[in-house]
């Protein structure tokens, strides 16, 4: 990017047309190849995660289909009752809701390891073109991250 916007110095004695285009069409090829990679990847996650879904579905549901019966607990019920433990229709509901997460989570779940290199990639590509300040801007960085994790903690037990 930064070849391409280079084309565009006045300093420059003249225009680089041949240059600009290759660039720019280059960079929109990428940008084309990368849309088309993560929409890819992205169906192929939505798979996965409706497989997975399903699989531990069936297997959870004919455990619970094992379980002896509880009866029904009702508002009126002795608080001292109700640890004995749920209804096999309360499991399934808690079942469902919790496996209808998981394509989300798997979907996403790459970014744990990826998202770390791409931090030390950057931060190296900045350190070449700025030197210093980088560390001031990377410090940064992971301040609003553990300041933003801190926070969404707090929100999330409330």
């Amino acid at each position: 990017m930064s070849w391409f916007v280079a084309c565009f110095d006045e300093s420059q004695e003249e225009f680089p047309l041949r240059s600009a285009l290759t660039y720019g069409l280059g960079f929109v090829a990428v940008m084309t190849a990368g849309t088309m990679c993560f929409n890819a990847s992205v169906y192929q996650g939505k798979i996965v995660g409706m497989k997975a879904s399903v699989a531990l579905s069936y297997l959870l549901y004919k455990k619970v289909l094992r379980l002896p019966q509880i009866p029904e607990v009702s508002d009126d019920t002795d608080p001292d009752k109700l640890a004995q433990g749920n209804t096999t229709g309360q499991l399934i509901n808690i079942m469902t809701n919790d496996l209808s997460r998981l394509p989300r989570f798997l979907l996403f779940l790459h970014y744990l390891w990826v998202s770390p290199i791409q931090f030390v990639e950057i931060s190296v590509a900045v350190w070449f073109k700025v030197g210093y300040a980088t560390l001031a801007g990377t410090m940064l960085c992971l301040l609003l991250a553990a300041a933003t994790g801190k926070w969404k903690t707090k929100i999330n037990a409330k």
